[in-house]
């Protein structure tokens, strides 16, 4: 699996592959590793990997294991509900 030479804020929407190699190639590729998950309604798990450097992807992982890139971009920051960027941001 290549994610390609493009900018990573570029997303790779559509790019889908096993949840193990989805997830190895976004860490050797970006650095990214999982910082926030969920499950929807459906079971579908919905996780954010993200770098140090603030780059991120949002990955679904289907049912059957398949894990497929939604949307990329940078400058990820997980904000604390009483942080200054919370309150002024209104989040």
């Amino acid at each position: 699996l290549t994610f390609g030479l493009i900018g990573h804020a570029q997303a790779r929407p559509g790019v889908c592959g096993g949840y193990a190699e989805i997830k190895a190639g976004l860490a050797e590729e970006y650095q990214e590793v999982p910082r926030v998950v969920g499950v929807d309604s459906q079971g579908n798990m919905f996780l954010v990997v993200a770098s140090k450097a603030g780059s991120w992807t949002l990955v679904r992982v289907h049912g059957q294991g398949i894990a497929c890139l939604a949307i990329a971009g940078d400058g990820f920051t997980i904000v604390a509900p009483e942080s200054p960027l919370a309150k002024e941001q209104k989040l």
